[in-house]
């Protein structure tokens, strides 16, 4: 696949999954810890995480999105899980009953936690695309556009 940015990195903590995004991407690729990227400051145009902020609480993901706003010129996108959804309510009441772990129920934002994090790490929120505005209940993601807060 032929890469239309002048540069993409690719990164990941396990060389495995870099291995494997290099496989279908034309990109450089780079082992790393999100809560310590060894790039300079304002390195990137825009910094891309999917599919991880939900493993972390709060004090983490508010960690990793300040990372991620040094890293940036500008922008940063990531997908957060929600509470707005019928799959949390339906988890809610399996932690209420000992059927799954609450950990994971916690680890569900609203907007007003998602606005607490994005606001510590010197980012705002300029838009929410959720995945289908029809039905917003059915899907629990998120992806979320930041903007570095001219202080930052």
């Amino acid at each position: 696949m032929r890469n239309t940015f002048p540069l993409t990195i690719a990164a990941d903590v396990s060389p495995t999954m870099v291995h494997k995004a290099l496989s279908k991407v034309d990109a450089a690729g780079l082992v790393a810890d999100l809560g310590r990227l060894p790039l300079q400051n304002g390195a990137v145009d825009c910094v891309l995480n999917v599919r991880f902020m939900v493993h972390f609480g709060p004090e983490e993901r508010t960690q990793f999105l300040s990372e991620m706003a040094r890293v940036s010129r500008r922008y940063v996108l990531v997908n957060y899980n929600h509470k707005y959804n019928i799959k949390y309510a339906l988890r809610r009441i399996r932690a209420a009953f000992g059927r799954v772990e609450s950990k994971k129920v916690s680890r569900k934002s609203s907007r007003s936690e998602l606005n607490a994090e994005t606001t510590a790490a010197d980012l705002r929120v300029v838009k929410i695309f959720r995945g289908n505005p029809l039905l917003p209940f059915m899907n629990e993601r998120w992806l979320v556009l930041l903007e570095k807060t001219p202080a930052s």
